[in-house]
């Protein structure tokens, strides 16, 4: 069996610039339909990983640099989760890649807000505890 540790050094290695695992208990106060078993039912952890924007490019008074990095951050970890999924059955652990932004399942056309399939609402105090930031 393979180590958390082990799985985020390989997270790390496919060009992630922090990685954790979060129990799905972590998850408890996820809307419903949007918890990790709601898309796998044999869901037992998720591997939270990042990739940071460049800070200047939230300031850019432009909004079409912050736009196109974004859209190339979110391929990018799309990419990760993919390859470290593969990477993973290759070693007989079970896996599921999750898409960071699109397709939304919900979208409140009122209030002009979408949600892909997993909840992202986590607390800071918890993104800071599960990647050891």
């Amino acid at each position: 069996m393979f180590s958390s540790k082990e799985i985020k050094s390989i997270t790390l290695d496919l060009s992630a610039d922090k990685c954790g695992i979060a129990s799905i208990d972590r998850f408890s106060s996820a809307p419903k339909g949007f918890h990790p078993t709601d898309i796998w039912s044999k869901c037992k952890s998720v591997v939270v990983f990042l990739k940071k924007l460049p800070s200047e490019v939230i300031l850019a008074e432009n909004p079409v640099p912050y736009t196109h990095t974004a859209h190339l951050i979110y391929f990018a970890l799309d990419q990760i989760g993919i390859n470290l999924c593969s990477h993973l059955e290759k070693l007989n652990i079970r896996t599921v890649p999750v898409p960071t932004d699109d397709p939304y399942l919900f979208w409140d056309a009122e209030n002009k807000h979408g949600m892909g399939i997993i909840s992202i609402f986590i607390s800071q105090i918890e993104m800071e505890f599960i990647l050891n930031i």
